[in-house]
């Protein structure tokens, strides 16, 4: 499922070792519905998908996020960003995965809302 709609709220954490880019925070990334389980990638290699686990407060269940429209959501301690993939992917149901940072992929731009919702930036309609 495109976790990036109606149910995803990002918490911030406290406590790490290693700084965030500027501008970002360390967050985990939760269920407005159950606070108990966090997105986290199956592993940490390019290409993985993202799954559910439930949530320990380890750093590595952790993500580096700022507010507001196109910003990437990078994984904390890696290079690796969530990547909704190619447009044709973007709808219900698709799968998220991490891949190498990119300015420039489409499906790296996130829309942080103040609410602690997240959507990704370009779809229509925001998916």
């Amino acid at each position: 499922m495109l976790l990036t709609s109606l149910l995803l709220c990002a918490f911030a954490s406290a406590g790490l070792a290693q700084a965030p880019p500027e501008g970002y925070r360390a967050v985990y990334i939760t269920s407005m519905v159950n606070t108990k389980f966090v997105v986290v990638p199956k592993a940490r290699t390019s290409g993985s998908t993202l799954v559910i686990q439930t949530g320990a407060s380890k750093p590595e269940q952790q993500w580096y996020v700022k507010g507001g429209m196109n910003t990437k959501i990078q994984l904390v301690g890696t290079t690796f960003c969530i990547d909704a993939g190619a447009k044709s992917n973007w709808k219900d149901m698709a799968n998220l995965s991490i891949t190498n940072c990119s300015d420039t992929a489409d499906g790296q731009k996130w829309n942080v809302m103040a609410d602690g919702r997240i959507a990704l930036q370009l779809s229509s309609p925001r998916k």
